[in-house]
C-alpha cells in the first residue's frame, strides 16, 4: 500500500475540506497553477518563500508553517 506525504499544504487542503481543498479551487484561491498544487501536496516540489506568501495572504496560515 502507497503511503501519501503528509506536506503542509496537503494537511492545508485537507483542512479546507472537500470543495476548497480541490485542487482547481485552491489553486485559484492562491494563484498558482493546479500542477503547481499537485506537485507541491505531493512533496514533489518545494514551497518557495514567495508561494507561501501567496498561500498565507489567501489562507490565512502562518507563512513559517508552510515552509
Amino acid at each position: 500500500m502507497t503511503r501519501k506525504k503528509n506536506t503542509t499544504l496537503a494537511v492545508l487542503r485537507r483542512a479546507l475540506g472537500p470543495y476548497e481543498g480541490r485542487e482547481e479551487i485552491f489553486a485559484a484561491t492562491v494563484e498558482c497553477s493546479v500542477s503547481w498544487v499537485k506537485k507541491a501536496s505531493a512533496g514533489i516540489r518545494s514551497i518557495t518563500p514567495k508561494t507561501a506568501r501567496k498561500v498565507s495572504h489567501a489562507t490565512g496560515v502562518s507563512e513559517d508553517w508552510l515552509m
